[in-house]
C-alpha cells in the first residue's frame, strides 16, 4: 500500500537517525536519513517526499527555518516534529507559522511512531487523491464550459442565419409585389430567379466571421472567380495590406448572386473584378457595353435589366449588411456596376 511513497527523517543526532533506520526497516515504504536541514532540502528536490520528519534544535538550520523551506519546495508534504519538551518555544512558533501534522516527543516509543507515520500517509495519499479529483473536476468543467460555449455559438449562428434568411426572403417577396400579375407574366424568367436566388442564399448563409489578411482575402476571392468562370478579367490594387474581419462564404455568395442574375449580359459583355483596399476593402463587379433593350409597349415598369438590378438589390443589400457587407448596386452609362465593401472592424491589436 505504501510502496510509493518516501519518509524523510532529520536530525542532527546519528543515534536517532541509526534507531530509526533499524525500527522501520521492515516498513513497506522508503526511507530517507538527513542530517541537516541542508542535506533534507537537497533529498527533498531530488525525491518525492510524502511525509517529513524532523528535530527542532539543530545547527545552521533549525526545524522551524527547514520546515518553512518545506512549505515553498514541497507544499504537500505531510509534517511531523520530533521534538522535547524543552523545545516548546520553538514548537509554539512553528504551530503559528507552518502547518504540523502531529508531534512525536522525545524520547519516543516505535510503535507509536509506526503507527503515526502510517496515518501521516494516509492523510498523504487522501490529499493526493483530492488533488487528483481536483484536477479531473476542473478538466470536466472546462470541457463542459466549451461544450457549452461552442453551443451557444451554434445557436448564435442559426439565429444570425435565420435573421439573414428571414430579411433577404421578405425583401425578395416584397420585390415580386411591386409589379401586377401582367408584368409578372412577362418577366417570368426573372420570376424564376426569384426562387434561384432565394434557395443560393438558404444554401450557402454563413455567419463565420474570421481574421484575416486583405491580401489572402482578394487571393481567395480570385481563385474563387476564377475557378467558376474562366472569362473574366481582374486588377487588383496593392495598396494598404491590413488584417480585418470578413465574412468570406458570404462574400462569396454576393459574387455567385450576381452571377445568377446577371450571366446573359456578363457572357455577353464581360465581366471584369477590380480589387481595391484603400480606406476599405472593396470588390467592384464590371459588366461595360450593355446594350439598350427595346421596350416593350405593354411594359409601363422598367427594363428587365433595371428589374434584375432591384431584385438583387432587394435579395443582397439587407441581409449581407447584417453580415457587415454593404452591397451597391446601379447601371452607369451603360455599365452594370456593383460594389461589395466590407465593413468590418480592424484588428484591435494593431
Amino acid at each position: 500500500m505504501y510502496e510509493d511513497y518516501r519518509v524523510l527523517f532529520v536530525d542532527d543526532e546519528p543515534n536517532i537517525l541509526s534507531s530509526l533506520r533499524r525500527g522501520l526497516a521492515e516498513e513497506e515504504y522508503l526511507c530517507h536519513f538527513a542530517s541537516s536541514g541542508q542535506e533534507a532540502l537537497r533529498i527533498l528536490k531530488e525525491e518525492k517526499i510524502a511525509v517529513i520528519v524532523t528535530d527542532m534544535r539543530m545547527p545552521e538550520m533549525n526545524g522551524l527555518e527547514l520546515l518553512l523551506e518545506v512549505s515553498s519546495v514541497s507544499p504537500e508534504t505531510v509534517k511531523i516534529v520530533l521534538s522535547g519538551y524543552t523545545q516548546l518555544p520553538q514548537i509554539l512558533a512553528t504551530i503559528n507559522q507552518v502547518d504540523i501534522y502531529k508531534f512525536i516527543t522525545k524520547p519516543w516509543v516505535l510503535e507509536d511512531v509506526i503507527i503515526m507515520l502510517q496515518k501521516a500517509l494516509d492523510y498523504y495519499i487522501m490529499l493526493e487523491e483530492h488533488q487528483n479529483h481536483k484536477k479531473v473536476l476542473e478538466a470536466k468543467n472546462l470541457s463542459y464550459k466549451n461544450i457549452l460555449n461552442k453551443i451557444n455559438i451554434i445557436i448564435a449562428d442559426a439565429k444570425k442565419s435565420r435573421e439573414i434568411i428571414e430579411v433577404s426572403g421578405k425583401s425578395i417577396l416584397s420585390f415580386s409585389m411591386n409589379y401586377n400579375p401582367a408584368e409578372n407574366l412577362i418577366y417570368h424568367k426573372l420570376s424564376s430567379l426569384q426562387e434561384s436566388l432565394f434557395e443560393l442564399i438558404c444554401r450557402s448563409v454563413s455567419c463565420n466571421m474570421k481574421e484575416m489578411h486583405t491580401e489572402q482575402i482578394g487571393s481567395q476571392i480570385t481563385n474563387y472567380i476564377h475557378n467558376l468562370h474562366e472569362n473574366v478579367t481582374i486588377e487588383q490594387d496593392d495598396e494598404i495590406h491590413d488584417t480585418i474581419e470578413v465574412n468570406l462564404e458570404m462574400l462569396k455568395t454576393s459574387i455567385d448572386a450576381l452571377w445568377l442574375v446577371f450571366e446573359e449580359e456578363f457572357s455577353a459583355n464581360g465581366f471584369f473584378l477590380k480589387i481595391k483596399n484603400k480606406d476599405f476593402l472593396s470588390f467592384t463587379v464590371l459588366c461595360p457595353h450593355l446594350v439598350p433593350e427595346e421596350r416593350d409597349s405593354v411594359i409601363t415598369k422598367d427594363s428587365a435589366l433595371e428589374l434584375k438590378i432591384q431584385l438583387v438589390r432587394a435579395a443582397l443589400e439587407n441581409s449581407l449588411a447584417l453580415c457587415n457587407l454593404k452591397f451597391q448596386i446601379a447601371e452607369i452609362k451603360g455599365t452594370l456596376l456593383s460594389q461589395i465593401t466590407v465593413v468590418s472592424t480592424k484588428n484591435p491589436e494593431e
